[in-house]
């Protein structure tokens, strides 16, 4: 039994051609969503979401710490691996996730109490250089 293969048709030539260029783009993509800054903020707090919306007015990304805060940090700190997290957030979560970026290789560069909002820091977060 012999396999006889279809020619190609003009839908498959585009096809594939789109998909091509699709897989060249993606790393590129991530490369850029990669380098942005994040931004982490608790949304029960109005000065946490006025410094989401100030990040989102600049193009920035911005996630709300809802849920499990272990799962989130997992997915920032292994999955998406931002070149640096800014966040606004109340002292226990900055402990929590300032430990598990720790275990994913960043570094805690910033570390300031909002004089303003009644327990809440602003804290960053960058991967650790590896030389």
């Amino acid at each position: 039994m012999t396999f006889v293969s279809p020619s190609p048709n003009r839908r498959t030539v585009l096809a594939a051609g789109l998909a091509l260029a699709g897989a060249a783009a993606a790393p590129a993509a991530l490369a850029k969503a990669a380098a942005a800054p994040l931004a982490l903020y608790d949304p029960a707090e109005p000065a946490a979401r006025a410094f989401a919306a100030k990040t989102a007015s600049l193009g920035g990304r911005s996630l709300a710490i809802e849920g499990d805060r272990i799962r989130l940090a997992r997915y920032v700190f292994g999955h998406q691996r931002p070149a640096r997290v800014q966040a606004v957030a109340r002292y226990a979560d900055l402990l929590l996730l300032a430990d598990a970026a720790r275990e994913d290789g960043y570094r805690t560069t910033r570390l300031d109490r909002l004089a303003r909002a009644d327990g809440l820091f602003l804290w960053n977060a960058e991967p650790t250089s590896r030389a």
